[in-house]
């Protein structure tokens, strides 16, 4: 198992801003379309905050994992990594080529959400979100095992800024919003 390093995590700064922004939008909504009981589901307020979550995570996803991702330092530890893509390919039950269709998938509809902003537009329960849920979840899991294995300490601007050594962060924040409702 490989590990990371304070200069690995600052050259993937904005990816990791991107992806922990999908991960809590990903968490958040997940929670809400499961704990919101039907008739309240046509609540404008209830539709709004799901639309809101919804399209932060499409977008900050495909910042991140979308066919059109620039960043190479964030491939190379991921994407090109042989350990990385078989736990993805292996819990997604994707191949390569897969992993690509998916990913131009969700570009697509990233791209309907940019073009029309309005929330009623996008009312759509039939968006394939597996993917999305699958890659995060590995991926913080994955991330979380390099800061395990690093062999020196992540600096408190590191720890300050994301939850990358919380290896229950997804409970954490599903505990949050669930007493908050």
């Amino acid at each position: 198992m490989e590990s990371i390093t304070n200069d690995d995590i600052r050259r993937i700064s904005k990816e990791l801003d991107n992806f922990y922004t999908a991960y809590r939008s990903n968490i958040y909504f997940t929670v809400l379309q499961n704990a919101i009981k039907p008739q309240t589901h046509s609540s404008e307020f209830w539709k709004f905050q799901k639309y809101l979550l919804q399209f932060s995570l499409i977008v900050n996803w495909c910042e991140v994992f979308g066919s059109l991702t620039q960043n190479n330092h964030w491939k190379e530890m991921t994407l090109e990594n042989n350990e990385y893509t078989e736990l993805l390919y292996e819990h997604g039950n994707y191949s390569y080529a897969s992993w690509y269709t998916y990913r131009k998938y969700i570009e697509e509809i990233k791209k309907s959400y940019l073009k029309d902003l309005d929330v009623y537009h996008h009312e759509n329960p039939d968006i394939d979100l597996s993917g999305i849920n699958t890659s995060l979840r590995i991926t913080h899991v994955w991330l979380n095992k390099l800061v395990t294995n690093s062999k020196t300490e992540l600096i408190n601007e590191i720890y300050d800024r994301w939850p990358i050594s919380n290896a229950e962060l997804d409970r954490e924040l599903e505990k949050e919003l669930r007493n908050n409702l």
